[in-house]
């Protein structure tokens, strides 16, 4: 036997790994390909928002729930796009760098918004009031005495530099010739496409007092609290001994969350436009192939029969409310928003 033969006897066996569970696998799917099936998710929710507005007779309760529907699975397609996760040490959204790199993909910054701006508030007050406590007979359960408790009076307002990013246009009063449009162009500015995905979502939106809220903030938010989840976050504060929640660490973005334009979210608008932009640049990357199908691009429209700006009509709104307190001293609560500077 040759020394070369000997050699080759003496080299240990292949070792392989050990494992556990069904050796029958699925099929493999490749990140391009989860992504046409993201969008075609999308695409099949555009479709749902045209059949429920075809037939919705101009009821402006139904444009409410459909657009809040649609910004929830809006959410879901941001979420498995671009929002990251980490899963065990790994970032699980699918355009990650090495695919955005790949389709050449870049992504646009926040439009700026015009130094002519106008303040605007939502204001409501509570002038006091006082609770009615009545004692119990514990043998009887008859009226033994009555107290009076004091509500301390509340003074509430938002202010806000309107427009806000997202409704960079909306200047004028919406009217049939010049409506207000939910697109991705009164968010993005399409000709500075530069930054990669994690930059973009880092953008500054809004400042809310002298915190600034980012473009990830308000996207993971409604993802988390309302697109994949569904979670009450009705109350901010918590007491001395509770454990510090998610919400209560963070309450900025969910006061935010309950400023309202002409009756609809403002978080509701940014994450739709968001997630029509991020659809659109998909579509027309000749890396990506498109779903089966027709391609369809909804802009949703707001009307008014008035001029709000001129009229007392309140086209902000704030949809949740401040938790009264007992006592004779009186409250004051107000919040700054407004684009950067």
């Amino acid at each position: 036997m040759s020394g070369k033969d000997k050699t080759a006897e003496t080299k240990p066996p292949i070792t392989f790994v050990k494992t556990t569970g069904s050796p029958v696998t699925g099929r493999h799917k490749e990140k391009r390909e989860r992504i046409r099936e993201t969008i075609s998710d999308l695409q099949l929710a555009i479709d749902g928002v045209a059949a429920q507005l075809a037939h919705s007779s101009g009821r402006f309760e139904q444009l409410q729930q459909t657009t809040a529907a649609f910004a929830r699975a809006c959410s879901i397609f941001l979420r498995k796009m671009v929002v990251e996760e980490d899963r065990n040490r790994r970032m699980v959204r699918l355009l990650d760098g090495k695919i955005c790199t790949s389709i050449g993909l870049k992504f646009s910054r926040i439009k700026r918004i015009s130094t002519h701006r106008r303040y605007l508030a939502v204001e409501w007050s509570l002038t006091g009031g006082y609770m009615q406590l009545e004692k119990l007979d514990e043998a009887t359960r008859t009226p033994q005495s009555v107290h009076n408790v004091p509500i301390a009076p509340l003074q509430f307002s938002v202010s806000v530099e309107w427009p806000l990013p997202g409704t960079a246009s909306w200047t004028n009063s919406p009217t049939r010739e010049k409506p207000w449009k939910v697109r991705s162009g009164e968010l993005f500015d399409a000709g500075a496409s530069d930054l990669t995905c994690a930059e973009w979502m880092g953008q500054q939106l809004v400042m809310f007092d002298n915190r600034g809220i980012c473009l990830k903030d308000v996207l993971k938010t409604i993802v988390t609290y309302e697109g994949a989840h569904s979670l009450n976050v009705s109350r901010l504060l918590r007491t001395a001994d509770e454990k510090d929640t998610g919400p209560s660490r963070n309450p900025e973005v969910h006061i935010l969350n309950n400023l309202t334009i002409c009756g609809i979210k403002y978080n509701h608008i940014v994450v739709i436009e968001s997630a029509l932009y991020l659809y659109q640049m998909l579509i027309d990357n000749a890396e990506i192939e498109r779903p089966k199908g027709e391609i369809n691009l909804p802009t949703l429209c707001l009307l008014a029969d008035e001029d709000i700006f001129a009229s007392n009509r309140r086209f902000l709104g704030y949809d949740g409310g401040v938790i009264i307190a007992f006592g004779e001293k009186s409250r004051s609560i107000s919040h700054e928003i407004r684009a950067v500077r």
